[in-house]
């Protein structure tokens, strides 16, 4: 079985929350912001995500 990983971010509603699914996810960050990038198996980013909506990352193996 493959592992996946689960970002759940907050959404743009109001107390609502979204999850993304992807096969991994980098941190990316330069001197003012920080990112999550969802990444597919064969490191295709599937999402960008600012770092400040990211509520908790799950990995699942």
């Amino acid at each position: 079985m493959e592992s996946k990983v689960e970002i759940i971010i907050f959404s743009h509603v109001l107390g609502k929350v979204e999850i993304i699914v992807c096969d991994k996810y980098r941190i990316k960050s330069n001197i003012s912001s920080t990112w999550v990038v969802a990444l597919d198996k064969d490191d295709n980013i599937t999402n960008v995500i600012p770092w400040n909506r990211v509520k908790q990352i799950n990995i699942n193996k």
